[in-house]
């Protein structure tokens, strides 16, 4: 018996969904009120987008929540988001593993937002995990060896982004994350500052009619300019970074994204108040920190730096003909303060609309935001500065023209 609040009972490739129409949230499955004795299992949900309905969706809508409760929903064991990127395939089904310590009588259930329309199968293959061994994991099967420390080590970090709707596959290269719409590698404890920041605050979230390129200064292992490039109105992005390392993480992390790959233009190089080349000591597992000055200890490198006004002024001129405008995200660790120099005195600053930016506090007690503040207000900017007066390392700023300067 198939027991469902909304949507109608249909067949499909000779199995039974429950189709589900936009708009229409509620249960499309509840039940099936079966007794499961003391053990480790999984369960199986089919659940995906129709195949016309799939380029209308963002990846990172989420689309459904699919749960195990007891006692008539009242005792919650397991639940976890479907995210539009898990349901874009005929098969797209959703795993979940959980335990019991004693019998219960279970429901497998899926609710629809109502976001888009969605096929849910019928069909909710519980399967019993084999009984040897100590250890259990939603993530990891029981016989399988992650081949990482990180991964262990930070093992709760992982199981959050889970029950959040991601898809994590550990591998001897490291342990990649499929979540809200880009795959990534994680290979640092810092990573995990990255997903936080840029994929689940939304720090750099931004709304505009107008088509734009997006300039990345300080582009890291390159989550932020794969978060731009998975917005529609956003053409382009030229992401920049003098160090080696996260550059190729960049890439790498590019390489996994063909779908967004295609936008992004990486520059292994870094923008300032001017051009130089510098020596400067870096740690490759610290890269959130790494800036022209370097570090105290770790290994020397050689980055490049380019004048910010002769880089940017090319871009601005190439994406003008293209009838792009610009956006500028900076997280450069404190080289803020000579790029906005520089562009303020070559009058660039007034060629951007939109400036999102992570201004950084050790450089000196003398240089503030107000210094930043002041050269964007003058060139028309309304700014609005979400600074942390308890934060003695770094606070954000974002700046706006509505209007030319």
């Amino acid at each position: 018996m198939i027991y469902s609040a909304v949507g109608e009972i249909v067949s499909f490739q000779g199995r039974e969904f429950v189709s589900t129409a936009k708009n229409e949230a509620g249960f499309a499955l509840f039940g099936p009120y079966e007794t499961f004795a003391p053990g480790q299992y999984s369960v199986a949900f089919k659940v995906h987008l129709p195949s016309d309905q799939r380029d209308a969706v963002l990846d990172t809508e989420i689309c459904c929540l699919v749960d195990i409760v007891s006692d008539f929903g009242h005792s919650s064991i397991a639940q976890r988001h479907g995210l539009a990127s898990m349901l874009k395939d005929d098969e797209a089904t959703i795993l979940m593993d959980f335990e019991l310590k004693e019998a219960r009588v279970l429901e497998f259930r899926i609710y629809s937002y109502g976001v888009a329309p969605l096929f849910v199968g019928s069909d909710r293959e519980v399967t019993a995990k084999a009984a040897n061994g100590s250890r259990f994991s939603p993530i990891l099967a029981r016989d399988d060896d992650p081949h990482d420390e990180l991964f262990v080590g930070h093992f709760r970090n992982f199981l959050d982004l889970y029950y959040k709707g991601a898809k994590i596959t550990p591998t001897p290269e490291g342990t990649v994350v499929h979540f809200l719409g880009v795959r990534f590698v994680v290979k640092n404890p810092e990573d995990f500052q990255l997903i936080w920041e840029i994929l689940q605050s939304n720090v750099y979230n931004f709304n505009t009619e107008h088509d734009v390129c997006v300039i990345d200064i300080g582009m890291n292992v390159g989550l932020a300019s794969l978060y731009f490039a998975g917005m529609p109105n956003v053409k382009i992005v030229h992401g920049f970074e003098p160090f080696e390392v996260p550059f190729k993480r960049a890439v790498q992390h590019f390489a996994l994204n063909p779908e967004r790959q295609g936008k992004i233009r990486p520059h292994l190089f870094g923008l300032g108040g001017q051009a130089e080349e510098l020596s400067v000591l870096y740690d490759e597992a610290a890269t959130i920190s790494g800036s022209v000055r370097g570090r105290s200890s770790g290994i020397e490198t050689t980055i490049s730096i380019r004048d910010a006004s002769e880089v940017l002024s090319r871009i601005i001129e190439e994406v003008r003909h293209q009838g792009l405008q610009i956006v500028v995200k900076m997280d450069c660790e404190g080289s803020e303060f000579g790029i906005l120099e520089r562009l303020d005195a070559s009058g660039l600053l007034s060629e951007i609309r939109i400036l999102m930016m992570e201004w950084h506090k050790w450089w000196s007690p003398d240089r503030t935001q107000r210094e930043l503040i002041s050269r964007l207000t003058k060139n028309g900017f309304d700014v609005l500065d979400h600074t942390d007066p308890f934060n003695p390392h770094a606070g954000m700023l974002y700046g706006i023209r509505t209007a030319a300067a």
